[in-house]
């Protein structure tokens, strides 16, 4: 029997449907981004419902830190797709008529610079001759989606790389230390551990963490501890949501933080 999901609107799909969808960007991020809640989304209501409301409006897709992701998880895990999807353009910066031209005259396309190519192959080399590094991206499958039912919402997911009973998630960071402290503090990815683990139905998670600008590699478990926490921080997250955009016994707007120093 064809297990059915129904979304955030209401709609009710073929689970096998749906994940055949979830590869095409456009509609993972598009639609699903409005009707499936994430790991992404999950952080953004742990902070306020109004932060939630407002990043459903934001693409965020030209955000440096998340444009050089893209380029480096394709590079790393999908390097067959390079030259369909990117463009790269020899100028000295974005704001030059070379590049802007191109950006017009290749709009199905993503427009960077070379020199960024170059930075993240010279990263990507500094990542492959390391051993352990290089052996969590083999014998998997890259860009795999996934979606599902936690605490009685759809989630989705899609691990940067999954093996037999292992997820692995693949960082760039602008500085290793301190990075511990602000995935669980700031960024909350103790969430992405759990859902994902729930998703793919794993008992394994490792984040793959590489410094931008030295090639460091950090290699990071997810503790029991942190399940633990993810687990009662997204029964939080979907007791808000609930209450926010399904019950809507209060007004995102009139939402504020409180404390006392």
């Amino acid at each position: 029997m064809n297990e059915q999901i129904t979304l955030l609107d209401g709609k009710t799909w073929s689970k096998q449907e749906i994940l055949s969808k979830m590869y095409d960007d456009s509609f993972y991020y598009g639609y699903l981004g409005k009707t499936a809640l994430s790991s992404s989304s999950a952080k953004k209501l742990l902070d306020s419902p109004k932060s939630y409301l407002n990043s459903l409006n934001e693409s965020g897709s030209d955000v440096p830190a998340l444009r050089e992701g893209r380029l480096f998880h394709m590079m790393a895990l999908e390097p067959e797709r390079i030259d369909d999807s990117y463009l790269f353009i020899d100028a000295s910066t974005r704001y030059t008529n070379k590049f802007k031209d191109a950006v017009k005259e290749n709009e199905g396309k993503e427009v960077m610079l070379q020199k960024e190519y170059s930075t993240f192959a010279s990263l990507l080399n500094t990542m492959n001759r390391n051993t352990e590094a290089s052996e969590l991206l083999r014998g998997g499958s890259p860009e795999v989606p996934m979606i599902g039912e936690l605490f009685g919402f759809p989630f989705r997911g899609k691990a940067d790389y999954l093996k037999d009973n292992h997820v692995i998630d693949l960082k760039t960071t602008s500085k290793l230390d301190g990075w511990l402290w602000t995935a669980k503090n700031t960024w909350h990815y103790d969430m992405q551990c759990y859902i994902y683990s729930k998703l793919f139905n794993v008992t394994n998670f490792t984040f793959l963490v590489i410094e931008k600008g030295t090639g460091e590699i950090g290699i990071y478990d997810c503790s029991e501890e942190s399940m633990q926490r993810a687990e009662h921080k997204l029964q939080k997250v979907c007791k808000t949501y609930e209450d926010y955009f399904v019950n809507k016994i209060q007004d995102p707007n009139e939402f504020v933080r409180r404390g006392t120093i």
